[in-house]
C-alpha cells in the first residue's frame, strides 16, 4: 500500500533583518494539491508584522505570482542622511596669481587677463557662512524613526577691519581696502601705492598693511608689509617681507642677491638667482632657475615652459613642473616632505643635544676627578656642587630636546610627492622624508613618491 500523500496549502512568513531596515517574504511551496499562497495574505502577514514602512507591493506580487518557494525582499528602511557641517563661501579669490595660470587649448597663457589686486569697500560681503544642516531621519521597516548626525558647526577667524553680521552668516569689511586670508584669518587691509618704482625717490617701504608697486623694485630697496605685497613690474636684488601674499607680475633676477619672506602664497612669472622662504605655496608661471627655496606647500612651475633648473627647492608637499633639470646635468636638488621650518628646527635640535652632551662628558669627567680626591678645600667642594648641579640641567635639558625631536612629525608620507609632466633628467638629486635618489637616467611623465622605505617611481597622474 503506497503511502498517502497529504495535501497542504503552501504558506508565507516574514522575517527581517536584525538591523530592522529589511523585510522579507519567505513562500513555503504547497504539497499534493495545496494551494499557493495568495497575494491578499502575503499583505496580511506584513501587516500582522507591523511592516508599515517601505513595502514594495509590486514586489509582493510579483515573489506571490511567480510561485517559486524562496525568501524576497518586499521592504526596505530608509537610513539617516548625516548632516553637512558648516562652511564658509569667500567672494574673493584665496590664491591671488593662481587663477591667471590657465592655459588655452594650445598650451597658451594670456598674461593680460591677471588681476592681481583685489580691493573692497566697506560694508562689502567677504565670506557668507552655510550653516550646519541637522540632516534628514530615516526610518526602518516598523516606521521607528532613526535620528540622523547633524552637521557640526564652524567659526572663521576674524583680523583686522572685518566683522560679522548679527545673524552670524556674513563677514563685512570695515575698510576700503584689500582682502586676505592668511594663517585660516581673514582681515582686511589697507593699501599703499606706489605710483612708479621702490628706489631712491621713494626709499624702503615698510607698512602696516598691502603694498601695490606700479613700477619695479629695483637692487638694494627693501619692501616690508604686514599684508600683501603686489608688484607690476619686475623684482631686482631687492628684499620683499610679507605677512601675507606676494605677487609679481614680472619676474625676479636677483643676481643672488635677491630675499623673498612671505607667510602666505608666492606667484611669479619667473625666478632667477634668488633666495626664497614661504609659508604657503610657491606659484610660478614659466621658469625657476638657481634658485634655493623653500616652502611649507607646494612649489608648481607647470605652465609656459614649466622648467625648474639648478638650485635647491624644497616642499613640505609637493613639487610639480614640466621640465626638472638639463640635459647638460646641472646641478638640481629637490626635497619634499619635511617642512623647511621643521627641517631647521629639527637640525637645532639635533645640534643642541651635540653640544650639552660634549658639556655634559666634560662636567662628568670633572665630578669624576674631584670624587677622587679624599678632602676638598671649600672652593673646591663649591665646584663640585657646581658641576653636579649642571650634569644634572644638562641631562634635563638633552631628555627634553630628545623628547621634542620625537614628536616632529617629519614625513608625510600620503602627501608628498614630486610631479614632472614632461622630463626630469640624469642628476636630479631627489629627496622625500629621509629617502634619497640621484636621477640616473632621463625619465618622462613621472611621479616620484616615497613607499615602503624608499623613492618608488609612478606614471604620471
Amino acid at each position: 500500500m503506497e503511502d498517502q500523500v497529504v495535501d497542504r496549502d503552501g504558506t508565507v512568513k516574514i522575517e527581517t533583518t536584525s538591523n530592522k531596515m529589511e523585510a522579507y517574504l519567505v513562500i513555503e511551496a504547497p504539497v499534493g494539491e495545496g494551494k499557493w499562497p495568495t497575494v491578499e495574505e502575503a499583505f496580511e502577514a506584513l501587516k500582522s508584522q507591523n511592516i508599515v514602512f517601505g513595502v514594495d507591493e509590486e514586489a509582493v506580487k510579483e515573489a506571490i505570482n511567480s510561485q517559486k518557494a524562496g525568501s524576497y525582499l518586499v521592504a526596505s528602511g530608509q537610513p539617516p542622511v548625516a548632516g553637512k557641517d558648516a562652511e564658509f563661501r569667500f567672494l574673493f579669490s584665496l590664491t591671488p596669481g593662481e587663477h591667471s595660470l590657465a592655459e588655452d587649448e594650445y598650451g597658451r597663457v594670456d598674461y593680460r587677463e591677471v588681476q592681481t589686486v583685489q580691493n573692497v569697500v566697506v560694508g562689502e560681503v567677504l565670506a557668507e557662512k552655510i550653516p550646519a544642516t541637522p540632516g534628514e531621519p530615516g526610518y526602518d521597516v516598523f516606521g521607528n524613526t532613526l535620528k540622523p548626525v547633524p552637521g557640526k558647526d564652524k567659526n572663521l577667524r576674524l583680523g583686522k577691519n572685518v566683522v560679522m553680521t548679527n545673524d552670524g552668516l556674513r563677514v563685512v569689511s570695515t575698510i576700503n581696502g584689500e582682502p586676505s586670508f592668511s594663517g585660516g584669518k581673514l582681515s582686511v587691509f589697507p593699501i599703499h601705492e606706489v605710483k612708479g618704482d621702490v628706489d631712491f625717490k621713494t626709499g624702503n617701504i615698510n607698512f602696516r598693511g598691502s603694498v601695490v608697486v606700479r613700477g619695479n623694485v629695483t637692487a638694494g630697496f627693501k619692501v616690508e608689509a604686514d599684508g600683501d605685497i603686489t608688484v607690476y613690474g619686475m623684482v631686482e636684488a631687492a628684499d620683499l617681507t610679507a605677512g601675507g601674499n606676494i605677487t609679481i607680475n614680472g619676474g625676479i633676477s636677483g643676481m643672488g642677491k635677491a630675499q623673498i619672506h612671505c607667510v602666505g602664497d608666492f606667484a611669479a612669472k619667473y625666478v632667477e638667482h634668488a633666495f626664497i622662504n614661504c609659508d604657503g605655496n610657491v606659484l610660478i608661471k614659466e621658469a625657476m632657475m638657481y634658485c634655493q627655496v623653500n616652502a611649507n606647500g607646494k612649489v608648481s612651475v607647470d605652465t609656459g615652459k614649466g622648467l625648474i633648473v639648478g638650485g635647491i627647492i624644497r616642499a613640505g608637499e609637493e613639487i610639480s613642473a614640466k621640465i626638472i633639470g638639463s640635459k647638460f646635468g646641472t646641478v638640481t636638488e629637490m626635497e619634499v616632505g619635511v617642512r623647511p621650518k621643521m627641517k631647521i628646527e629639527f637640525q637645532e635640535l639635533e645640534d643642541q643635544i651635540k653640544e650639552n652632551k660634549t658639556q655634559l662628558d666634560k662636567a662628568e669627567k670633572a665630578v669624576a676627578l674631584l670624587e677622587k680626591s679624599p678632602y676638598l678645600p671649600k672652593d673646591r667642594q663649591e665646584m663640585y656642587q657646581n658641576l653636579v648641579k649642571t650634569a644634572y640641567v644638562l641631562k634635563e635639558q638633552i631628555a627634553e630636546a630628545k623628547e621634542l625631536l620625537e614628536e616632529m612629525v617629519v614625513l608625510s608620507k600620503e602627501k608628498a610627492r614630486i610631479r614632472v609632466r614632461d622630463t626630469v633628467y640624469p642628476g636630479v638629486r631627489i629627496t622625500i622624508g629621509k629617502a634619497t635618489t640621484v636621477i640616473k637616467d632621463e625619465m618622462k611623465f613621472v611621479n616620484l613618491m616615497y613607499g615602503e622605505g624608499e623613492i618608488q617611481i609612478q606614471p604620471y597622474r
